[in-house]
């Protein structure tokens, strides 16, 4: 079953979106790396076989036109306040 999350996700960014038959694939991830780090896995790309893909979200192309002005607005409003808030941190 697809969480609404990763259908966003995937119709935003215009890719698809993987979903896990895990339900606590963050966790699994950073176990991952940990072992990967540990030696257990020589790359990423090793270890990520371990995980089952359940399913393939695809974007959908028209929610993706109609949302692609707004997530430009976000972007742009994202970059203002990360240049507010780093001259914000050089104060203290």
């Amino acid at each position: 079953m697809c969480c609404l999350t990763s259908i966003v996700d995937a119709t935003i960014a215009s890719d698809h979106t993987t979903i896990t038959s895990r339900s606590h694939s963050g966790s699994m991830g950073a176990a991952m790396l940990a072992a990967v780090q540990m030696g257990d896995w020589e790359t990423i790309t090793e270890a990520q076989r371990c995980n089952r893909i359940a399913q393939i979200v695809r974007p959908n192309a028209q929610v993706h036109a109609a949302y692609e002005p707004f997530y430009r607005r976000y972007q742009q409003v994202f970059q203002c306040n990360e240049i507010l808030f780093q001259k914000g941190t050089k104060s203290i």
